[in-house]
């Protein structure tokens, strides 16, 4: 079939709608206002929290440690994309069993060390000249609901990581130093897709909000990925017909309609540094399901417990019910998230091409800076390039090299040192 020329691709006029939606994603976005701490409820922590955001960047590998109103979470990284790797939370102030564990930074490049306050330095081996950041208090032994975090090192730079989990040996090229336990976390962003009495609603983990028009983020936060003494278990699960709803309950639903989507662990009273959330839902008036716009009919056609079930529908929201169709069921008390980070956003340019690359679903042999990457790992840069375009044109076969890029690790095609 022909196609005139000076059409769009489909793939062109997709990325074109989505550059345009970018703009509008957090066109409602606000930060929830953190609630009044009550006094009667600070025994329920050992002591105030606080989170630790780990950041990666390439070129080379490195990562940076921040703590959330310190000096490095308010720095400017427009000049370099680093990308969130994880969070976890640790304690702002002595607790029962902690110790003091001081974050140092480095330039040229960025990056960060961690060490214990004893420690006049993590590994002996370590020859670079760092400057204090911040400090923070954390428990050398497990406790309910933590996590192990490992901190490793590298040189040329030298380099500090901190891998959460609880493997005795790091990875490759790394050396242990020491581990320390905090409470890890995840961060929430709560979508719509419409106004305030018609849209529908979904909660969407991870560290950046996915950009799917016409989806709107309203707010982020973070919650615990276990179960952290004193919090409440929370289920987040999602439900297609008759319309796309969000559900939100301490358990989940018996009704076959419903898949869960995931869980997260909060507070139900207010602690310092939570914000209130309140779960809401969507009131049905006399003519059943008129409110939720599935259609109207009445009363008693749509009283039964079946239409009951299909007419469930949920959401979180920071701001008071004023009247209209919904009605609070009950609040969580979670972190807010001060930043939110819009997905593919600024990604470091060499993973930016292996995205690019892997959807192509081949090496891109026009990008004249990867033939080191390639030579290295013994391809032949203009062997591939040919094959690599016959097969595009359709004049060779099928592309050799397909099926193991795609499968293989980033590390494998991107090394550490680069």
């Amino acid at each position: 079939s022909f196609v005139p020329s000076f059409l769009p691709s489909f793939k062109d006029w997709m990325e074109e709608g989505e550059a345009t939606w970018r703009r509008e994603v957090l066109s409602s976005w606000r930060v929830p206002r953190q609630a009044t701490a009550d006094p009667r409820y600070d025994a329920l922590v050992l002591a105030p929290l606080k989170r630790l955001t780990v950041q990666e960047a390439k070129k080379p590998s490195r990562q940076r440690f921040s703590l959330e109103s310190s000096s490095s979470s308010e720095e400017d990284s427009s000049s370099e994309a680093w990308t969130a790797v994880f969070s976890c939370f640790v304690f702002e102030a002595p607790a029962i069993g902690s110790r003091r564990y001081v974050l140092e930074k480095c330039d040229e490049p960025r990056r960060s060390r961690l060490r214990w306050e004893r420690q006049k330095k993590p590994q002996a081996r370590d020859v670079t000249s760092w400057f204090p950041d911040c400090d923070f208090q954390a428990l050398p032994e497990r406790v309910q609901g933590s996590i192990a975090l490992n901190v490793d090192w590298t040189s040329a730079p030298d380099r500090y990581a901190i891998a959460p989990g609880d493997e005795d040996r790091p990875k490759p090229g790394w050396l242990r130093c020491f581990r320390f336990f905090g409470y890890a976390a995840s961060k929430f962003h709560v979508l719509t897709n419409g106004v305030e009495l018609g849209g529908d609603y979904k909660v969407v983990k991870g560290p950046r909000c996915p950009v799917q028009q016409p989806w709107k983020c309203l707010f982020a936060f973070f919650a615990f990925d276990a179960h952290v003494p004193n919090t409440n278990r929370y289920v987040l699960q999602q439900c297609s017909q008759p319309r796309r709803r969000l559900r939100v309950g301490m358990t989940p639903s018996e009704n076959n309609d419903w898949t869960d989507d995931d869980v997260f662990f909060a507070y139900d009273v207010p602690i310092k540094g939570t914000a209130r959330v309140a779960v809401q839902y969507r009131r049905r008036d006399r003519d059943g399901a008129a409110l939720l716009g599935i259609g109207g009919g009445g009363g008693e056609k749509n009283s039964g417990e079946k239409n009951t079930n299909e007419c469930e529908q949920n959401r979180l929201a920071i701001d008071d019910v004023l009247g209209g169709p919904w009605q609070e069921k009950f609040a969580l008390f979670v972190f807010p998230a001060p930043t939110v980070d819009l997905d593919d956003d600024e990604l470091p340019d060499d993973r930016q091409n292996h995205k690019e690359t892997t959807e192509q679903g081949a090496f891109a042999a026009e990008d004249e800076h990867q033939r080191p990457y390639y030579e290295n790992y013994g391809y032949d840069y203009d062997q591939q390039t040919q094959q690599h375009q016959g097969y595009v044109e359709g004049t060779g076969d099928e592309y050799p090299y397909h099926d193991g890029y795609n499968n293989a690790s980033y590390d494998q095609y991107y090394p550490a040192d680069c």
